[in-house]
Protein backbone atom coordinates (compact mmCIF):
# COMPACT_ATOMS: atom_id res chain seq x y z
CA UNK A 1 0.00 0.00 0.00
CA UNK A 2 1.30 3.68 -0.94
CA UNK A 3 0.32 6.75 0.50
CA UNK A 4 0.15 10.50 -0.66
CA UNK A 5 1.10 13.70 1.72
CA UNK A 6 -2.16 15.73 1.89
CA UNK A 7 -1.03 19.28 3.34
CA UNK A 8 -3.09 21.63 0.94
CA UNK A 9 -1.44 24.78 1.89
CA UNK A 10 1.89 23.56 0.71
CA UNK A 11 0.62 24.17 -2.31
CA UNK A 12 0.96 27.90 -1.84
CA UNK A 13 4.66 27.40 -1.98
CA UNK A 14 6.44 28.79 -5.10
CA UNK A 15 9.90 27.60 -6.10
CA UNK A 16 11.89 24.36 -5.30
CA UNK A 17 11.52 22.95 -2.06
CA UNK A 18 13.60 20.43 -0.01
CA UNK A 19 11.99 17.32 1.67
CA UNK A 20 13.29 15.74 4.63
CA UNK A 21 11.88 12.50 5.44
CA UNK A 22 13.78 9.64 7.97
CA UNK A 23 17.35 11.55 7.36
CA UNK A 24 17.31 11.63 3.91
CA UNK A 25 17.10 15.25 2.23
CA UNK A 26 15.20 15.27 -1.25
CA UNK A 27 15.47 18.69 -3.47
CA UNK A 28 11.73 18.80 -5.93
CA UNK A 29 11.93 21.95 -8.39
CA UNK A 30 8.49 22.53 -6.95
CA UNK A 31 5.68 21.10 -3.95
CA UNK A 32 3.53 19.47 -7.09
CA UNK A 33 6.38 16.96 -7.71
CA UNK A 34 6.79 16.26 -3.82
CA UNK A 35 3.11 16.22 -3.07
CA UNK A 36 2.85 13.42 -6.70
CA UNK A 37 5.32 11.28 -4.95
CA UNK A 38 3.66 8.09 -3.36
CA UNK A 39 5.36 7.09 0.18
CA UNK A 40 5.62 3.75 2.04
CA UNK A 41 4.50 5.34 4.78
CA UNK A 42 1.79 7.35 6.01
CA UNK A 43 3.69 10.88 6.61
CA UNK A 44 2.61 14.66 7.98
CA UNK A 45 4.45 17.81 8.02
CA UNK A 46 6.12 17.97 11.65
CA UNK A 47 8.30 21.15 10.20
CA UNK A 48 8.66 23.77 7.93
CA UNK A 49 12.05 25.88 7.73
CA UNK A 50 14.54 27.28 5.16
CA UNK A 51 17.85 26.02 4.65
CA UNK A 52 20.10 26.97 1.93
CA UNK A 53 17.80 29.62 0.31
CA UNK A 54 14.95 26.92 -0.44
CA UNK A 55 11.45 25.57 1.75
CA UNK A 56 12.96 22.31 3.85
CA UNK A 57 9.45 20.58 4.67
CA UNK A 58 10.19 17.86 7.31
CA UNK A 59 7.82 15.26 6.83
CA UNK A 60 7.53 12.53 10.16
CA UNK A 61 5.56 9.30 10.21
CA UNK A 62 1.73 9.96 11.37
CA UNK A 63 0.69 8.53 14.56
CA UNK A 64 -2.53 8.37 13.65
CA UNK A 65 -4.04 4.88 13.21
CA UNK A 66 -7.28 5.09 11.21
CA UNK A 67 -9.93 3.03 12.55
CA UNK A 68 -7.82 1.02 15.74
CA UNK A 69 -10.77 0.09 17.85
CA UNK A 70 -8.70 -1.69 20.14
CA UNK A 71 -6.70 1.79 21.09
CA UNK A 72 -7.24 2.80 24.96
CA UNK A 73 -9.19 5.69 23.74
CA UNK A 74 -11.76 3.55 21.86
CA UNK A 75 -12.41 0.96 24.49
CA UNK A 76 -13.09 3.65 26.92
CA UNK A 77 -15.30 5.38 24.77
CA UNK A 78 -17.13 1.84 24.33
CA UNK A 79 -17.25 1.69 28.33
CA UNK A 80 -18.59 5.16 28.69
CA UNK A 81 -21.21 4.65 26.13
CA UNK A 82 -22.16 1.11 25.33
CA UNK A 83 -21.69 1.71 21.60
CA UNK A 84 -18.74 1.77 18.70
CA UNK A 85 -16.48 4.74 17.61
CA UNK A 86 -18.94 6.44 15.03
CA UNK A 87 -16.94 8.76 12.36
CA UNK A 88 -19.86 10.22 10.99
Amino acid sequence: MTYKLYAPTLEKIEGSVICIMDGKETVYSNVKAMLDQDFAKKYEVACISVKNGCIAIELAESSIVPNDLSADWAKEHMENTGSEISFF
